[in-house]
């Protein structure tokens, strides 16, 4: 027990010393260690003490590879290695819902409705969506070997992604009810024209409401957050200022002055939202008229963080500016975006349509819409909550304000 309580005392003394302090409490860690006959990885333990360190200033700061930096750039960036094809749940498992023209998917043979059992091997079973998603992302060239159900035959396809830059919008569709829905890949340098486009004209159509969908999206193009909510926000209001921690360098982003339309909106938020994706969750909730998160905390990452080599193997991903929404929400890395009601986005068991639901469709359209609504959120919670309430709103003759 004095031995814990000893190196304890020297790794707290190693946060608050001097670099060259640092160096000697660490050494004197190592030396009371080995005296008591205790081995270990003097690299390891010298990454684990720097890790401890950082994170005294950052504690959510990330110790990374050079591969799982690759990937937090792809991430930022939407330059990925894809197989071409996009996914839904379906019973809880990975469903194909779209192969792309001429891509990986579509020549190795994979077709739409066709159940993703393994990748390389590694079973899908029990993963949360945004787990599935991750493992169909590459940031490499390679062959990938995928295990499929099509129809009641199980095959392996081989298939060697390509090199392609991600849209900002993976999905957009008007559902059931007249209520649109899209799902973004993340806010990318560039391509952004389209959902502000897409939100404009749906805004014209008179939708029964919009649900945007954050959820697993990031990015790195917080410049085109303005644009996108300048149809919910305030016109002329500050929405959000970024600092420099270093240099002090302060950027301001305001709304370009449009007044809010009557469209009410939904966003879906889970832990994986992050970046710029991440920003625009924040300014909705905390200026949107009319707006409603929903979902999970999201990562705290806001696009805050930097990535520092550490040597030529490994880097921190660090927070190295501020990031303060509405001129009073500051976040340092610290903080997440929190949703105005909590789901869990978990995959939830779907539940079969009565019979008498059934019947009424046969004659009734708002029976037959119910239905296909039903069929098409099924497993999925927060979007099941989302349409709801914006359902609710329109039985109640609510409009934005």
């Amino acid at each position: 027990m004095k031995l814990i309580i000893r190196c304890s005392l020297l790794i707290a003394g190693m946060l608050a010393s001097s670099h060259a302090a640092l160096t000697n409490d660490y050494q004197k860690t190592v030396s009371l260690l080995e005296s008591q006959g205790i081995k270990f990885d003097s690299a390891s333990a010298q990454k684990a003490a720097i890790s401890a360190y950082v994170k005294e200033i950052d504690p959510h700061a990330q110790f990374l590879s050079n591969e799982e930096s690759k990937l937090l750039v792809a991430s930022k960036t939407g330059n990925f290695y894809y197989l071409g094809c996009s996914l839904t749940f379906s019973n809880a498992v990975p469903e194909v819902a779209e192969v792309k023209e001429s891509s990986p998917a579509e020549n190795s043979g994979l077709q739409v409705g066709s159940i993703i059992q393994s990748i390389d091997g590694k079973a899908l079973a029990g993963l949360r969506f945004a787990e599935v998603l991750d493992r169909l992302r590459f940031i490499e060239s390679r062959e990938v070997v995928l295990k499929v159900l099509q129809g009641e035959e199980e095959k392996e396809l081989l298939l060697t992604p390509q090199s392609i830059s991600a849209e900002s919008i993976q999905r957009s569709e008007i559902l059931p009810f007249n209520i649109g829905y899209i799902k973004l890949n993340g806010l990318y340098t560039g391509k952004t024209e389209a959902l502000s486009s897409l939100i404009n004209k749906w805004t014209e159509d008179g939708l029964t409401g919009l649900v945007l969908d954050l959820r697993n999206a990031n990015g790195d193009d917080v410049a085109s957050i303005p644009k996108i909510v300048d149809s919910f926000c305030p016109p002329k209001r500050e929405l959000f200022r970024v600092v420099e921690t270093q240099s002090k360098k302060v950027r301001i982003f305001r709304d370009l002055g449009q007044l809010p339309e009557k469209l009410p909106l939904v966003c879906l938020i889970n832990k994986e939202s992050a970046g710029a994706s991440e920003v625009l969750a924040s300014c909705l909730k905390e200026l949107g008229a009319g707006t409603m998160l929903i979902g999970e905390n999201s990562s705290g990452d806001m696009g805050l963080r930097t990535l520092v080599s550490l040597d030529k193997n490994s880097q921190f991903y660090l927070a190295t500016k501020t990031i303060t929404v509405n001129q009073n929400q500051e976040f340092t890395g610290r903080q997440s975006v929190q949703p105005d009601i909590l789901v869990n986005d978990i995959n939830i068991s779907g539940e079969g349509i009565s019979p008498r639901l059934e019947q009424a469709a046969e004659k009734d359209k708002m029976a037959k819409d119910a239905i296909l609504l039903k069929s098409r959120l099924s497993y999925d919670a927060c979007l099941q909550r989302a349409t709801d309430i914006l359902l609710g709103l329109k039985a109640l003759n609510i409009k934005n304000s």
